[in-house]
């Protein structure tokens, strides 16, 4: 058994990030976050815009006709991914205080 933990070890190289790794990758992660972030706005903006739209639709044709099941779908699966991008904007902007404090840490 021993002699195969030794070939495991050997194989799979066992890599312990230094603080100037994580100095590099927090500072890489918040140099990036903008942009992610200002993306993810635009995405939810577009979204909205088309949410916004059907629901309209949904409410003009909803007083005319009782055929809404296509458009009922379309604008319940609109609302679960203007949730899910607002959800990702909130994550980034928690996440970008997060690597901030964490590289304080690392810089006592």
């Amino acid at each position: 058994m021993g002699e195969n933990m030794n070939i495991f070890n050997r194989v799979i190289p066992w890599f312990i990030p230094t603080k100037e790794d994580q100095n590099k990758w927090y500072k890489d992660e918040l140099l990036e976050n903008p942009k992610e972030v200002n993306r993810l706005v635009k995405e939810f903006s577009e979204i909205s815009e088309i949410y916004n739209a059907k629901l309209g639709e949904f409410e003009a044709r909803l007083t005319k006709d009782y055929e809404l099941y296509e458009l009922y779908l379309n604008v319940r699966a609109l609302a679960q991914k203007t949730n899910f991008v607002w959800n990702r904007i909130e994550y980034k902007n928690k996440s970008e205080g997060d690597l901030k404090k964490m590289l304080s840490d690392l810089n006592y």
